[in-house]
C-alpha cells in the first residue's frame, strides 16, 4: 500500500518538530559526534588527508616535524564532524539521517515501512466522530 498524502504530511510535521527544537537536536549531535571506533576511524583517515599526526604527549605536527596550528586542528576535526553527520552507522541504526543542518526522522525509511506493513499511521490514528 502506497503511504497517504495524511502519512507524508504527517512526517514532514515530524521532521520540522525535530528540527526546529533546540534541546533534541543537541542531544541528537552529542549522540552522533560522541566517542566510537568509528570516529576514531574517521580522525585517522582525516588526519592522514591532511598530513598531521597525533605524537604520544598529545600534541599534534605535520609530516616534517613541525607543530601543528590549533586552528588548523580544528578545521580538521570540523571534517570529522561533517563526515560523522553524514556517515555515522548510528544514524541509520536509529532511522535518522543528517538534512539540511538538522538530524531528523528518515523519511524514506519510514515511507518504505509504511509500505511494507499496509497500514498508514495518520488514518489509523484519525479520530471518529
Amino acid at each position: 500500500m502506497k503511504p497517504s498524502r495524511e502519512t507524508k504530511i504527517f512526517l514532514k510535521q515530524v521532521s520540522d518538530a525535530f528540527a526546529n527544537d533546540k534541546e533534541t537536536q543537541k542531544q541528537l549531535k552529542e549522540f552522533i559526534l560522541q566517542d566510537s571506533e568509528y570516529k576514531d576511524r574517521i580522525k585517522r583517515q582525516e588526519y592522514g588527508l591532511a598530513q598531521i599526526k597525533e605524537n604520544a604527549d598529545g600534541s599534534f605536527e605535520d609530516l616534517d616535524g613541525n607543530p601543528v596550528s590549533e586552528e588548523y586542528k580544528n578545521t580538521v576535526n570540523e571534517f570529522v564532524d561533517k563526515r560523522m553527520f553524514t556517515e555515522s552507522p548510528e544514524l541509520r541504526k536509529s532511522n535518522i539521517e543528517y538534512r539540511g543542518g538538522s538530524i531528523v526522522p528518515d523519511t524514506t525509511y519510514h515511507l518504505k515501512e509504511v509500505e511494507k506493513i499496509g497500514s498508514d499511521v495518520a488514518r489509523r490514528n484519525r479520530f471518529s466522530n
